[in-house]
């Protein structure tokens, strides 16, 4: 006698009787809540209250998601910059390691590429160079 395996479906469908009361998020009105209701518990009181130092550091030094909105980038775009290292100088502060920048640094970087683009800057404007003469060339054949 040969025994077949049948390999069931994963998913029965059940109808919603079926799933009633159960984790489903359905229940029937009327029936009390199973948990009951509680207030949410009042935020601890911060051990130190914001000094006007400590928003001075704060607005001193971004985050990658941060320093990418303030260039008008995508964070994807500084994580490979810095990977290439290129963009704008960043370093690691923290016991997590977490990308910073320099808002100053932001700053220079952005003058620094404005200098090295033709379009901003007048002397490096091919069209602002008087062309170079040819030289004379001999009669030889």
């Amino acid at each position: 006698m040969l025994l077949r395996v049948v390999a069931r479906p994963r998913f029965f469908p059940v109808s919603r009787q079926a799933t009633a009361g159960r984790s489903t998020g359905f229940r029937p009105a009327g029936l009390p809540s199973p948990v009951p209701h509680r207030e949410p518990p009042t935020p601890a009181r911060p051990l130190l209250a914001p000094t006007a130092s400590s928003a001075a550091i704060c607005a001193a030094f971004l985050t990658v998601k941060d320093a990418a909105d303030y260039l008008g980038l995508s964070p994807h775009t500084l994580y490979v910059w810095r990977h290439r290292r290129q963009g704008p100088p960043s370093f690691r502060m923290g016991p997590r390691g977490r990308v910073m920048y320099r808002v100053e640094a932001l700053d220079a970087w952005v003058r620094e590429q404005e200098q090295a683009d033709s379009r901003s800057n007048p002397a490096l404007n091919p069209l602002s160079v008087r062309p170079q003469e040819r030289s004379a060339r001999s009669a030889t054949v």
